[in-house]
């Protein structure tokens, strides 16, 4: 089945075909993908060294569609003090 697959690094949209394939990347770059269709939550802070110092931040959310232009997802925030949800 064909999958649509993004660079995470370079945001660059490759196809693969559910098969191996040979990537070149250069030295320094790691070889992290993602799947369209995918949404990741990425905190936007500077200088937090743990979430709870952080959980009032704002989050960005990254959109990778997939080959029908869709994404979906859940995002489960806590309150930071409670296990309540």
């Amino acid at each position: 089945m064909e999958a649509q697959w993004y660079n995470y690094t370079t945001k660059k949209m490759e196809y693969m075909l559910g098969m191996d394939r040979t990537v070149e990347l250069s030295d320094l770059e790691q070889a992290v993908f993602v799947k369209g269709g995918a949404v990741l939550p990425k905190l936007l802070h500077d200088g937090c060294l743990a979430l709870s110092q952080c959980i009032d931040e704002p989050i960005k959310l990254e959109v990778y569609q997939n080959m029908y232009g869709q994404a979906a997802g859940q995002i489960y925030l806590d309150d930071g003090v409670s296990l309540d949800y």
